[in-house]
């Protein structure tokens, strides 16, 4: 379906999707909304991050883990859920829209990997699993599973 090269843009768009688990992981368990502030913020010195701060995987490299405006370090988590995002949807891209060309699966393993990275990165800070995230879990599952049932491939 796509030349083989195209896992790039698998490995592109999960860096990004990285980026936001990274405002999930930090915001959500601490009961913080997810859209308020609206940009993104550092979370030591408060300053809001411009867009030269925010280019996924090379804004962290290139800032050498620190903040731009205060030089406090920036844990190595955000560039690690990047990366492994990244990483994982770059798979999910090329088996899925290269090999089987089935993108409805993709997609949802796409959305359900991303869900999982979050839960990982929280349980191992703060020992909790937020309900936000389990009922999306449910969703994307309930969702792929109806889709399965009316395109009649229940084992696909």
């Amino acid at each position: 379906m796509f030349p083989e090269w195209t896992w790039l843009v698998g490995l592109l768009l999960g860096a990004t999707i990285g980026s936001f688990l990274n405002v999930v992981i930090y915001r959500m368990p601490r009961g913080m909304s997810l859209s308020n502030p609206r940009h993104s913020i550092c979370p030591n010195c408060k300053h809001t991050l411009g867009m030269a701060d925010l280019v996924p995987l090379f804004s962290w490299l290139m800032l050498g883990g620190k903040c731009r405006y205060c030089q406090v370090k920036v844990p190595g988590r955000y560039f690690a859920v990047e990366l492994f995002t990244g990483i994982v949807w770059a798979a999910i891209w090329y088996q899925f829209f290269i090999n089987d060309a089935d993108w409805p699966k993709a997609i949802a393993y796409m959305l359900a990997s991303a869900a999982l990275v979050a839960i990982i990165w929280i349980d191992w800070e703060l020992y909790l699993i937020p309900d936000q995230i389990n009922a999306f879990l449910t969703v994307v599952g309930v969702l792929y599973n109806g889709y399965l049932y009316w395109t009649n491939s229940p084992y696909k």
